[in-house]
């Protein structure tokens, strides 16, 4: 996340203004010293050039002001000086501050002076200069007025070449007693890095000779030269204290930078932290391609991170704190407290927590019941973490996940032999939910690791459900491979087909893989260790089901690529398939959908009430024809009245030997 402005020498800037602030609160009064000194002559007059030393009552050995000029007079009760300069000493005795004023008047009875002349006030170095046109002074609570077109100038250092800083102001007010000093109306302090205008700008030195505060209220607008930004409010604070120097802004502050801005209750900038916080209600608006938090960068986004260049991103939280770089740079972290909301209205996407950070190495963490949501995508857990320079993200603890069914819809129909088997017609909200306990997305894959439960539904109806230890799923623009691994197992609910009957299957193994094809189609799929499968099919009308169980050691399977009938299946490895009453063993079993025949081979056997069939090279299962065909030699084993049913024939096509 790009920082708030700053200049590229905040430190220089406020050495100025504290300069300028000492001096104005420190040496004014010795003005008004010297009106009330010159009203005490005994000869009420001064005639020719006069130069009044003044000294610490404390130490009058140390002389710190020294007042000149030519000639006073007393009339009236008022102290007239056409002309009067003030010489300001430090510690060491050195010049320090030069005030010059002309044609000042000193009324004795209401304790006041006053010109409607200007009043310079110059810095023995140049440095800082203050001038006005016409002033007032009131002895009675030290306080100073300067009416017109206020204007003081401060440079940074002597080998400065930039333009100093400047300040004006319609009027200057100082309660030198109090430390305070303000500029009031259309003030404006133009520094070469950034500018402020604003109603009144107050300062006020603290106990220990230190600029304590500055407060700029009314209208108050901020632009940093540098890069163009601006911020608003109604009131900008600076506090410097041994614990703490802070600027906070309110009256509802808001940051612009051409497309960036933030807004909140309060801004706080903590110069001792160096760290910059929104508070209350804060709102942080920032274009995708801003250097910083950047959700989903890339060619290749996880799901739920859509890349967009050109769009942006809005982050809303109680609390925003962004720990700024000692020197111009990106933000060193950020971190958002209390109802975090990150939002990318352009692709309806959003993540949420009651806690979130942010490092320039890309990583946004997530905690505090974090969730995301993207369209019709939905993500939660403990915690969640995404890395946008390596596109990856983990989501831990509890994770959920939830997917539009397109992607997944021919998982659902995998095991589908029957060609009039069929999903329903309307599954527009149908979709898939997983839960589990780790969520890594990396390298186009999202592994969920631990105690997988993944379940299809529609609406409030089931569809189907998998279970496994590990899943991972190959996704990029769509959903590409899948594959569970450790005690897999995935049920399909009941689905009508055309004849009016349901089938429903489930399929158990150690290990299962999955290709889909560009319409989210299930294309091959394959499972070992303890393969069994399960078939429950009911006809029209029948309230009993037909179930056919096949277990193998391995089953691999490929289907049409427009379709979800199987084309083609192989299983191996103690191959035994039961319908019924009725049974068969192999070593391997291929079956074909396009004429739904079963071929069995390596010492087969099929067994069934009427008898039994073995010792065949390949025995023929034809589910279309209702018989069993054997080629080579076999032996079949018959029952008396096995001839009395028609519900299975056996069809020999070399030759056998019949018992």
């Amino acid at each position: 996340m790009t920082a708030l402005p700053q200049p590229s020498s905040p430190d220089g800037t406020r050495r100025g203004l504290r300069v300028l602030a000492l001096v104005l609160l420190a040496v004014l009064p010795g003005a008004g010293w010297f009106l009330a000194s010159v009203a005490q002559t005994p000869s009420g007059q001064v005639r020719g050039d006069y130069r009044v030393p003044f000294f610490d009552p404390k130490r009058p050995d140390r002389q710190i002001l020294q007042m000149s000029g030519q000639g006073a007079r007393i009339q009236a009760g008022q102290v007239t000086l056409p002309t009067v300069r003030l010489d300001s000493f430090d510690r060491e005795g050195r010049t320090n501050l030069h005030v010059f004023g002309t044609n000042c008047v000193y009324d004795m009875g209401a304790g006041m002076a006053r010109s409607s002349d200007g009043l310079r006030v110059i810095s023995a170095d140049g440095r800082l200069a203050l001038r006005g046109t016409g002033f007032q002074w009131w002895h009675t609570n030290n306080s100073l007025a300067i009416s017109n077109g206020v204007v003081a100038t401060v440079q940074r250092n002597a080998e400065s070449t930039n333009p100093p800083v400047e300040i004006r102001g319609d009027t200057f007010r100082s309660r030198l007693d109090e430390e305070q000093a303000e500029f009031l109306g259309r003030v404006t302090v133009r520094d070469p890095e950034f500018d402020v205008d604003c109603d009144r700008l107050a300062l006020r030195r603290g106990g220990a000779g230190d600029l304590e505060e500055i407060v700029a209220e009314g209208h108050v607008v901020v632009v940093n030269h540098q890069d163009g930004s601006r911020i608003r409010g109604e009131r900008a604070v600076y506090r410097s204290t041994d614990e703490r120097e802070q600027i906070e802004l309110t009256g509802e502050p808001r940051w612009e930078d051409g497309l960036r801005s933030a807004r909140a209750e309060v801004f706080l900038l903590d110069r001792r932290q160096n760290a910059f916080q929104a508070r209350g209600h804060a709102v942080i608006v920032l274009p995708r391609n801003a250097r910083g938090l950047t959700l989903g960068a890339g060619t290749a986004p996880a799901p739920g991170l859509p890349v967009s260049t050109n769009e942006f991103i809005e982050l809303a939280a109680g609390l925003v704190t962004l720990q700024l770089p000692p020197t111009n740079g990106p933000v060193r972290s950020v971190t958002a407290r209390s109802n975090v909301v990150i939002r990318l209205p352009a692709e309806d996407a959003e993540a949420r927590a009651g806690f979130a950070e942010y490092t320039p190495e890309g990583l946004v963490r997530l905690r505090e019941d974090p969730e995301w949501r993207w369209r019709d995508r939905f993500g939660a857990g403990e915690l969640i973490e995404f890395h946008a320079t390596n596109e990856t993200f983990h989501i831990a603890g509890n994770a959920r996940l939830r997917f539009p069914l397109l992607s997944f819809r021919s998982v659902i129909d995998a095991g589908q032999t029957n060609r009039d088997a069929q999903l329903p017609v309307a599954l527009t909200n149908a979709v898939v939910e997983v839960r589990s306990d780790t969520v890594d997305y990396r390298d186009d894959r999202i592994r969920f690791g631990e105690s997988v439960a993944a379940r299809c539904v529609d609406g409030d109806t089931l569809l189907g459900t998998l279970v496994s230890r590990e899943l991972v799923i190959g996704y990029r623009d769509r959903v590409e491979s899948l594959a569970a691994q450790g005690d897999v197992h995935v049920e399909q609910a009941a689905l009508r087909n055309r004849a009016g009957g349901s089938i429903a299957r489930e399929l158990s193994a150690a290990r299962l893989t999955a290709k889909l094809g560009p319409g989210g189609r299930l294309r091959e799929l394959e499972a070992d260790g303890d393969v069994v499968g399960i078939q429950r099919e009911w006809p029209p009308e029948a309230k009993v089901a037909r179930v056919t169980r096949l277990g193998c050691a391995t089953i691999a399977a490929w289907l049409a690529p427009d379709t979800n009938r199987v084309d083609r299946l192989v299983a191996e490895g103690e191959v035994q398939v039961t319908q019924g009453a009725r049974m068969a063993w192999s070593e391997r079993a291929e079956y074909t959908g396009a004429d739904e025949v079963l071929a069995l081979s390596g010492n087969p056997i099929v067994l069934v009430p009427e008898g039994r069939v073995l010792g065949a090279d390949t025995l023929v299962w034809d589910g279309r024809a209702g018989a069993v065909r054997g080629r080579g030699r076999f032996i079949t084993r018959w029952r008396i009245d096995a001839f009395s049913t028609n519900d299975l024939v056996f069809r020999p096509t070399v030759g056998g030997t019949a018992e």
